[in-house]
């Protein structure tokens, strides 16, 4: 059964913070020393030194290091912590959580101090961090640093076999998808008579889904630069966002290298969603490409 009560206590600036407990203990054995024995005598508890008395929760000193069990307010985990560590928690904004939702209460104290959920989403901290990181060692973000590359780069190895991270996820198991207008699905039976069917594999998907994770990162850019012509054809087909989206006429991004082909000749998922391998086409153009 958890325990409830209001306390309160001053908080920042002065001002008063009334504290909801979340404890699973009702009451709780506590040692006795020259310490504490005049507070529990004052609440009137036979208390004698050098022996355990049992008390009620809400009789605990604020600063006592005794344990009890706090149930987080967020995800209701119970964590046996210092009953000061448990007050101190619950005067940050109020209320009490464990170390796993601690994220919470940092989103809520940037937001008090900085006005944002994070301060890394300040204009002015990413200049800094980008300034120090070049002063430091010549780019802007350490992971583009050659010895933070390596040390990634080995640590994935030793780990997971690999140093490419989107061969690490795990996909989900019979997941149906689409390549090119055809269904295909976790199996060991091939379709001789569809050429262009690829019978799905886990290799295959996480080649293609980091494809597109790099091709969305550079769409905007793409289409920035885009002078509105078909890459194929010549036909001027900016104006054709305004057709729904299925419409044959529709323009679409497309890799002039294909993902299949990609995959099939061993070429790095990073070649194949590059800029450079990108242009715009009609969708029935690029529906009719297929694995060419």
């Amino acid at each position: 059964m958890i325990f409830k009560k209001m306390q309160k206590f001053i908080g920042r600036n002065g001002a008063f913070v009334y504290i909801y407990n979340m404890i699973k203990n009702n009451k709780i054995k506590v040692p006795i020393s020259y310490r504490n024995v005049t507070h529990y005598l004052k609440l009137g508890y036979d208390a004698i030194i050098n022996t355990e008395l049992e008390i009620s929760i809400k009789d605990l000193p604020i600063v006592s290091h005794v344990k009890i069990d706090a149930c987080c307010e967020i995800c209701e985990k119970v964590t046996n912590i210092m009953y000061c560590k448990y007050v101190e928690n619950k005067k940050r904004h109020g209320f009490y959580s464990c170390k796993s939702c601690s994220r919470h209460k940092s989103v809520l104290t940037s937001r008090e101090i900085y006005g944002v959920d994070n301060y890394m989403m300040l204009e002015e901290s990413k200049k800094m961090v980008s300034e120090n990181n070049i002063k430091k060692y010549g780019v802007k973000t350490t992971l583009l640093e050659k010895n933070t590359k390596l040390k990634i780069s080995k640590t994935m190895i030793e780990k997971y076999g690999t140093d490419k991270f989107y061969e690490i996820r795990t996909p989900t198991k019979n997941k149906k998808f689409k390549f090119n207008g055809f269904d295909s699905v976790d199996s060991d039976i091939t379709d001789p008579s569809n050429k262009y069917r690829i019978i799905h594999d886990e290799s295959y998907s996480l080649y293609r889904n980091e494809v597109r994770r790099l091709t969305k990162k550079v769409e905007k850019l793409l289409y920035d630069n885009w002078d509105g012509f078909d890459y194929y054809d010549g036909d001027y087909i900016k104006e054709n966002f305004t057709l729904n989206h299925n419409d044959p006429k529709y323009p679409t991004i497309d890799h002039m290298k294909s993902i299949y082909y990609g995959f099939n000749n061993t070429i790095p998922a990073s070649e194949i969603g590059d800029i450079s391998n990108l242009c715009i086409t009609k969708r029935s153009i690029n529906s009719s490409k297929r694995e060419l």
